[in-house]
């Protein structure tokens, strides 16, 4: 491998900046949570999830990338919701009539995310309008930490 092939596109991550998911290839592994953070930004107020994953198998096994969701709506939590309860969390109870109020129980979950691991794939396409989307789809929560050469067999 030459590094000459680097020349015409090469832009270093800044520092303090952890790379995003088009840094991973697309393909089912397993994934580790290393660390979550919510918070609202200063600019827009939006309120954002984020979310950084080590891959422990998979195309890009150890590599490290984060996942972010802009919390501007319903269907937004209710995405975030869905990846949620594939990780084993009990989202449906999240309703202020069972005193669980997704605003409050949130930031618990994500005190106790690190080091949860999961099955999943990470896929990217091609938007309506050319733009270029990625995904980290989550199946479900595994136990695993040392993984067999397939995981999916």
């Amino acid at each position: 491998m030459s590094l000459d092939q680097f020349d015409s596109d090469f832009t270093p991550y800044l520092p303090g900046r952890t790379p995003g998911l088009d840094s991973l290839a697309d393909g089912e592994g397993i994934y580790e949570i290393v660390d979550c953070d919510l918070f609202v930004t200063k600019g827009t107020g939006d309120t954002v999830f984020k979310m950084g994953v080590k891959v422990l198998s998979g195309p890009s096994q150890g590599h490290v990338a984060e996942t972010v969701r802009v919390l501007r709506g319903s269907d937004d939590a209710r995405r975030l919701g869905s990846d949620l309860l594939a990780l084993g969390f009990d989202c449906q109870n999240w309703t202020v009539a069972n005193g669980k109020p997704f605003s409050k129980m949130l930031p618990e979950a994500i005190k106790v995310m690190a080091g949860i691991t999961f099955k999943g794939a990470k896929v990217s396409g091609e938007g309506r309008t050319g733009n270029r989307w990625h995904a980290l789809n989550i199946y479900g929560r595994t136990t695993e930490k040392t993984v067999p050469a397939d995981p999916f067999a």
